[in-house]
C-alpha cells in the first residue's frame, strides 16, 4: 500500500481481509483517517446513515404521505 496518495483498489484486498471487513469498507476506514488523522476518528464514528437524512427527496416523500 502506498503512504501517501491514492491507494489502489488491488492494494486493499490484504487489508480489508485481514480487518475482515469489505475493500468499500476498508477504503471509507482509510478516507476517515487521513481527514481525522488519529485511529480515534474510527472509533467515533456511529453507523448509519446521519439523523434527519432522508433518502428520498421531498416529492417522493409528500406522494407516501398523502397515500
Amino acid at each position: 500500500m502506498r503512504r501517501s496518495g491514492k491507494v489502489a483498489a488491488g492494494d486493499m484486498a490484504l487489508p480489508a481481509a485481514e480487518l475482515d471487513v469489505s475493500r468499500a469498507t476498508a477504503f471509507r476506514l482509510i478516507k476517515l483517517f487521513r481527514a481525522g488523522g488519529t485511529v480515534m476518528s474510527l472509533v467515533e464514528r456511529k453507523p448509519g446513515r446521519p439523523n434527519g437524512r432522508r433518502m428520498l427527496d421531498d416529492r417522493r416523500e409528500e406522494i407516501i404521505r398523502t397515500n
